[in-house]
Order: C-alpha cells, then sequence, then structure tokens
C-alpha cells in the first residue's frame, strides 16, 4: 500500500473509531460507500484478496449519489468478484484495512 493510501485509511479509521455525544444516534463512523469502475474487483485467490482502487461516495441530503475523486484501495476477501459500475459499501479491518462489506447485488 503507498505511504499516502496507509495516511488516508489511517485518518478514516480514526474517524470511524470516535466517539459521538450522545445527541448522535448513530453512535460512530460504520462505513463508507463506494462504487467500483470498469474493472470491478477481483475475487479472492485462495487465501490472497482480490484489490482495486474504488471511487469513495457521498449522499447527498436528497438522496442524490456522488461519486468523489477519492480513490482508496479496497480488497475483497469473498470468493466470487464484484461488478464493475457497482455500489458496495465498505468496512475497516485490523485498523487500516479497508474491506468490501457488502454489494449492490442485481
Amino acid at each position: 500500500m503507498r505511504r499516502d493510501e496507509q495516511l488516508a485509511v489511517a485518518h478514516l479509521a480514526r474517524q470511524l473509531s470516535r466517539k459521538h455525544d450522545k445527541k448522535n444516534h448513530l453512535g460512530g463512523w460504520s462505513g463508507w460507500l463506494g462504487k467500483t469502475d470498469q474493472s470491478g474487483i477481483p475475487a479472492r485467490e485462495g487465501s490472497t484478496a482480490g484489490w482495486a482502487e474504488v471511487n469513495l461516495c457521498m449522499i447527498a441530503n436528497d438522496g442524490a449519489i456522488t461519486e468523489t475523486a477519492t480513490k482508496l484501495r479496497v480488497y475483497n476477501p469473498f470468493s466470487t468478484p464484484i461488478s464493475s459500475n457497482t455500489f458496495i459499501t465498505i468496512k475497516v479491518i485490523n485498523g487500516t484495512q479497508l474491506v468490501v462489506d457488502a454489494e449492490d447485488c442485481q
């Protein structure tokens, strides 16, 4: 993982672990929304996770989903690939690694 990716993931992981005040019913960050590019994310091969860079997304108050310019490496620990141009949820494991949590299955 590149140094800039490590710093970005560490920053995001710190945000996830922060506790919010009692007024915030979310209780902290739980993950992110991303979108795969034309290549998708390959499946795990044996004990090696597939990976790809995905665009992080934001959801506006009106529900519109917008891709940001932020790209991060996301690992796929599953035995099936993630399709191209697919929305995924992303979570942190081991404090610094981003993994696919779920994909938009049709």
